[in-house]
């Protein structure tokens, strides 16, 4: 079976309106690195966490980005909203892959 690796690149730096400190503010995180999977299921579960305050509703975009696997051969470019709303700690979102037939790492 094929395989393919997914890396998930830090967040850019993000910027605080209405946060009077740092500590207001929730910290969002992958919950792996990397992922692993076999092309031949039909997606991948991508798990984002939020910790710190979750008092409030928290919102962030998120987009595929090609570096091993490439979009339209070995996955569908995705992008999307993720949204937690107040007390929420998990939210995930798929990544649809393509079984192109040939070994990826």
């Amino acid at each position: 079976d094929d395989s393919l690796r997914i890396g998930v690149d830090p967040p850019a730096p993000a910027t605080a309106r209405q946060a009077t400190e740092i500590s207001d503010l929730p910290i969002l995180q992958f919950s792996c690195g990397k992922y692993f999977c076999l092309e031949d299921e039909d997606s991948v579960t991508i798990t984002v966490i939020r910790v710190g305050n979750i008092a409030a509703r928290s919102t962030v975009r998120y987009r595929t980005k090609e570096k091993t696997a490439i979009a339209g051969v070995n996955y569908i470019p995705t992008e999307g909203l993720i949204v937690w709303e107040r007390g929420e700690v998990d939210q995930t979102f798929q990544v649809p892959l393509i079984d192109d037939q040939h070994w990826a790492v």
